[in-house]
């Protein structure tokens, strides 16, 4: 935002005709009073208002009373220029500053010793040094006060009469806040303007007089803007302009009532195409059914051409969700093949369930119009009651009576399940069960196409994510084709899926077969003892892409079994696909990633993919990010039992999960529940292909005979993207593009490629390799014609691998020399979680030296930012204390219980490591036992803090001024 300059005349008129900007100091402004907002004459603090005497400088400000605005000096553009500043308001909430608006914007200030008061007349005004910049200009007894409203008003007031004098929201700049007026002008007695650059803003107030039209050459003439009514102005110009802004005028005003014509009777129309919904909150259910006739297919007749009718109730969609609050999780009561069913309230106390079709059920009209039908003809007092239903675009309602004491197959079968399977209980492919705490879901799914009914599996996915996400699958080497297939305990106790006759065991023990299945809120499947509780089987054992919070991979060496995660095929396909995350079984600490590839036409052979490092007690070497982040808890566990990582979360209710992508990618992902999507934390490799440091390149070979066995891909249609799902795909080993016949990858194995040179029928072959092996193996060795274009490749690259690695090496030793001219780092800063205050300080120098080259030393503990950061909740809003000149100063806490005052230099403040170091100087050498302790510092990288001892009793300002200004 450009804030020297006036975006239009009107703009220019609201603010000059009633300001005035002068030279020297104006006759009735007292310089000599305090500028400090911080306390008024009285010694008493303010939140919200500038009374006489009280200052407003670059270091302060004031916010409303509801903390919805904030009003102060600030500089716009580069963060930490210093050369202008503007009077502004802001929004207070808004974590990126922004400015509604400005008093000053046709004059910055360049003083840092700028500040806004109330003069000796009752007038707001900017002062700086000689200069005064007039925000009002009234005349009132004097006794007037500013006060910054929750609307972002900033008010004059006479505090007498509590007459408002001058408001900011006269004079709008570029945002028109709720409650801002936009008119034309802002004087409504002005009839008249002139300005320019030399002269400024003149007005007149309604007679003008002695006005005369120079010619064109006089140089005493002016522009002169007269103010005249819309009706008269057409009147009063010219007679062309006049007539082509008439048909202007009448042609948008045809073409405006013409759409209004064609909207309102295109509404009429739909209205009187759809059904007229009753109001089911208002529905009484002791009225007799058939107001409206609820008929269930779109034509009004069934496939046989013979119409069916329900004779029901038809009610409004918004009536329903009304009833239902909105389909909340609260009230809803299960979910079944056909849908989810709500808990509704009626008016007058009734309750009633709400089944509402899934867009994942694959089905439809049909199914809906046969359970209607149905239900509807078979009235039965042990029968549930249909009251109506509702078809409205894409939503198909049917509304049945409420059963607070549950259903028949209830008392008939036990089969209420929660979060436990017991003997005899089926999970349906229409049932499922929840943890106790509503965290995890189990039941049948269908991957891919939300209408295909061809594959289903058992999983496990997170119950309160939007999205369904799949962290477990039960059966996923042998998906399901019979929507008849169930969960159960078996007679021996053991967690089988049955489909007709056939049976899939999850678990293989041993028992009395008195056992029963729980999901845990976990995320894990259990099967126990009910005798002894003992844990007899559980799914977190058999990770599958997914390692859950508690999950291990590795290896159990007392029973000889590995825990890996395995990715998915594709992102619609569960079965096992080509890479894995094993544990490095040579006995070291690393972990793999594992492509499969095919060894020969009976054996399967695997290639390491990529590799973590070894664990060095806190991270694996190859993921740095593990020990700043602050979200889980990484941990390496080996001794003669077992070896394994696992994690835990420092904030329990937050949805981390570590994954491995179909693409062989390990990623961490957190929910975020506000965009209904995963945001990634981490991945590694970073990118796709990138394999131990190295990309892969595609060596292009021209007049090549291709293989056989290729894919055709043709829904893709150009040669970027047909690579693009080669390099994505890391079993794609080459593919070739033309506008003739499109694009086609190959597997691992090609076969037959020959160099046809000078053939017409030979084609662009794109052979995958890895960087590594590029220089290596690029002649490919077909025929001798390939060797030329070998050899200008190896140029190619040798001219580019260079430079890379000269560029390399000078970064390196570069990092290397910057990295000893640095203070001490993160390596060599104490924990200050564990820093005791009652131990003696001077563990670590914390040695800044000054700009004219003198060595100063502070003898304090120098703690690291990482530490700090996690005694501060990483400096949330909810540990803020205040914030001054230096910056914003916050509340830690240790792990021995002590609290701690965190004091971060802001980029803003235009302070650096010369004033952190006198204050540092000054505090830490002048100890009394009234004045605050200085604990220690952290400066590393840009960051530069200082930590206090908390004063729980506040400061000794407190007590001698009373509170201090909460302008944060």
């Amino acid at each position: 935002m450009d804030f020297t300059k006036e975006t239009s005349l009107r703009k220019t008129w609201g603010k000059l005709c009633n300001r005035h900007l002068s030279g020297v100091r104006g006759p009735d402004l007292q310089t000599n009073q305090k500028s400090d907002l911080s306390k008024s004459s009285t010694g008493k603090a303010i939140r919200d208002t500038i009374l006489q005497g009280q200052s407003l400088t670059t270091s302060t400000s004031i916010t409303s009373s509801g903390y919805k605005f904030e009003l102060g000096f600030f500089t716009p553009g580069q963060e930490y220029s210093t050369t202008i500043s503007y009077l502004g308001v802001w929004y207070k909430r808004v974590l990126k500053k922004t400015v509604v608006w400005v008093a000053n914007r046709d004059y910055p200030f360049t003083d840092s010793a700028v500040v806004l008061t109330i003069a000796a007349d009752g007038n707001l005004v900017i002062v700086v040094g000689r200069v005064s910049y007039m925000l009002s200009n009234i005349s009132s007894s004097g006794n007037t006060s500013a006060t910054l409203s929750d609307s972002g008003n900033l008010v004059l007031n006479d505090r007498r009469s509590g007459d408002i004098l001058w408001q900011s929201f006269d004079y709008p700049t570029d945002t028109l806040l709720p409650g801002m007026k936009l008119a034309c002008f802002s004087n409504c007695s002005c009839s008249a303007y002139t300005y320019d650059s030399s002269n400024g803003c003149s007005i007149w107030r309604e007679e003008l007089l002695n006005v005369k039209q120079l010619k064109d050459d006089d140089a005493n003439g002016r522009d002169f803007f007269l103010k005249l009514a819309a009706s008269e102005f057409l009147s009063e110009g010219k007679d062309s302009r006049i007539k082509r802004w008439k048909w202007i005028i009448v042609a948008l005003a045809l073409s405006m009532v013409l759409l209004a014509a064609v909207s309102f009777f295109y509404c009429m129309w739909r209205r009187k195409s759809q059904n007229k919904g009753e109001d089911l909150v208002l529905f009484d259910l002791g009225t007799s059914i058939g107001a409206v006739n609820c008929k269930l297919n779109e034509a009004g007749k069934s496939h046989s051409g013979k119409k069916k009718e329900a004779d029901l109730p038809l009610f409004s969609f918004a009536s329903v969700s009304a009833a239902t609050d909105n389909f909340s999780d609260a009230n809803k009561l299960g979910q079944g093949g056909f849908g989810p069913v709500y808990k509704g309230k009626l008016q007058k106390g009734h309750e009633v369930a709400v089944k509402r079709l899934s867009r994942k059920s694959g089905q439809g009209l049909e199914e809906l119009q046969n359970e209607a039908m149905l239900t509807a003809k078979l009235q039965h007092k042990n029968l549930v009651r249909i009251l109506g239903c509702c078809i409205e675009k894409d939503e198909k309602i049917l509304i049945y009576e409420y059963m607070p004491n549950k259903s028949l197959d209830f008392f008939l079968f036990a089969n209420a399940l929660t979060d436990t399977i017991l003997r005899g209980q089926l999970v349906t492919a229409s049932t499922t069960i929840t943890s106790s705490g509503n965290e995890f879901e189990l039941g049948f799914f269908s991957p891919g196409n939300k209408n295909s009914r061809r594959s289903s599996y058992l999983g496990i996915w997170y119950k309160r994510v939007s999205k369904r996400t799949v962290v477990w699958v039960a059966n996923r080497d042998h998906p399901l084709t019979d929507s008849s297939a169930v969960l159960t305990i078996a007679a021996d106790g053991n967690l089988v899926i049955r489909e007709g006759s056939f049976s899939y065991m999850l678990s293989n023990i041993s028992s009395s077969g008195n056992t029963s299945a729980t999901l845990w809120d976990s995320g894990n499947l259990v099967l126990n003892d009910r005798r002894s509780g003992d844990i007899l089987w559980q799914s977190f054992d058999y990770p599958t892409d997914t390692l859950l919070p508690g999950m291990k991979v590795g290896h159990d060496k007392r029973n000889g079994k590995t825990w890996s995660m395995l990715a998915w095929k594709s992102k619609e396909d569960p079965g096992p696909g080509v890479f894995s995350f094993e544990l490095d079984p040579q006995g070291t600490s690393q972990f793999f990633i594992l492509k499969e590839f095919q060894k020969s036409e009976q054996r399967k052979g695997f290639q390491k993919y990529w590799t973590s490092g070894t664990w060095n007690g806190q991270v694996f070497t190859q993921i740095p990010e593990m020990a700043v982040n602050y979200i889980g808890y990484a941990t390496y566990i080996s001794n003669e039992d077992e070896s394994y990582f696992n994690y835990s979360l420092k904030i329990p209710s937050a949805t981390i999960r570590l994954m491995l992508d179909i693409s062989g990618q390990l990623q961490v992902l957190s929910w975020d529940e506000t965009v209904g999507e995963w945001n990634k934390i981490w991945a590694r490799p970073r990118e796709l292909g990138d394999v131990n440091g190295w990309k892969d390149l595609f060596l292009r070979i021209s007049n090549v005979s291709l293989p056989a066995n290729s894919i055709v891909l043709s829904q893709v249609r150009s040669v970027g993207d047909c690579e693009s799902v080669c390099f994505s795909n890391c079993s794609c080993s080459a593919y070739t593009y033309d506008g003739s016949h499109g694009c086609s990858i190959w597997g691992i194995e090609l076969l037959n490629v020959q160099l046809i040179h000078d053939d017409p029928e030979g084609r662009d072959f794109n052979l995958r390799l890895p960087a590594s092996e590029f220089l290596s193996k690029c002649k490919v060795h077909l025929t001798p014609f390939a060797d030329s274009r070998t050899k200008r490749w190896k140029w190619i690259i040798l001219a580019l691998a260079v430079p890379m690695a000269l560029l390399a090496t000078v970064s390196f030793f570069y990092c290397l020399w910057r990295r000893k001219l640095q203070n001490k780092g993160e390596d060599s800063g104490e924990d200050l979680m564990l820093f005791d205050i009652g131990t003696s300080t001077g563990a670590a120098d914390c040695k800044c030296r000054s700009r004219t080259g003198k060595k100063k030393e502070v003898d304090l503990p120098l703690f690291s930012f990482a530490s700090v950061s996690a005694a501060t909740d990483d400096f949330s809003d909810a540990n803020k204390l205040g914030e001054g000149g230096f910056g914003p100063v916050y509340k830690g806490k240790l792990v021995t219980g002590y609290e701690v005052a965190v004091k971060r230099l802001s980029r803003k403040s235009g302070q650096g490591l010369e004033e952190l170091q006198n204050e540092a100087m000054l505090i830490a050498k002048l100890q009394h036992n009234n004045l605050v302790r200085l604990l220690g510092c952290c400066i590393e990288k840009d960051e530069k803090i200082l930590i206090y001892e908390n004063m729980p009793n506040k400061s000794l300002d407190f007590f001698l001024f009373g509170l201090y200004l909460p302008h944060t």
